[in-house]
């Protein structure tokens, strides 16, 4: 099945494409802003996240420019601004095109023709969407996670942690339902539970 699954991406290669290139994209802004510093040693980390699959979800160096970075000795206001300043560049980037690339993954599965028309189409139409999901999520998970971690310290972390993946797993198919269904977002909470 898997290999099966894996053949099928050479009669698409938009969305093998589209990742690679927003990763470059993504990795020689994020080295321009942030630098890159790293050592080499063994690490395990698991994913389960939204939108377009990207080397950004098993990185461990926090240097792309989709984040927020805070550390370091170089820490300021201004610094704080222009973070949040990509943060919020990049999340509009972002939706626009989980929008285009899960409206593609679609139109594979229906076995249609994909193109670069397509993803636009798709990322203009559902780029609200998306927007308004992104933020139904990053700012709940920024509140009471940041609660949690006050509070209970390492504990709390890993129970917002824990509750997420749970979320993640209950509604997997949330975005693709939002795409290929065209419905409202608490719509697409509905009829997306696992």
């Amino acid at each position: 099945m898997i290999s099966a699954t894996f053949g099928k991406l050479f009669k698409f290669p938009l969305l093998v494409l589209i990742p690679v290139i927003m990763d470059v994209l993504t990795i020689l802004v994020g080295a321009a802003l942030y630098g890159f510093h790293g050592s080499p040693h063994l690490t395990f980390k698991f994913s389960l996240q939204m939108g377009l699959p990207s080397i950004n979800a098993v990185s461990e160096q926090g240097f792309l420019p989709g984040s927020v970075q805070l550390v370091g000795s170089s820490f300021s206001a201004s610094h704080l601004i222009n973070n949040l300043l990509f943060l919020i560049f990049f999340l509009i980037v972002q939706a626009f095109l989980q929008g285009g690339y899960v409206g593609l993954l679609h139109e594979a599965v229906n076995q249609r023709k994909l193109s670069l028309e397509k993803l636009v189409m798709y990322g203009v139409k559902f780029f609200i969407r998306f927007i308004l999901l992104n933020l139904l999520i990053m700012i709940p998970l920024f509140i009471i996670g940041g609660i949690l971690t006050a509070i209970l310290q390492i504990a709390g972390a890993i129970f917002m942690i824990l509750i997420y993946l749970l979320l993640r797993i209950r509604f997997l198919f949330l975005e693709l339902s939002l795409v290929a269904e065209d419905c409202s977002l608490p719509q697409a909470l509905i009829r997306s539970r696992a």
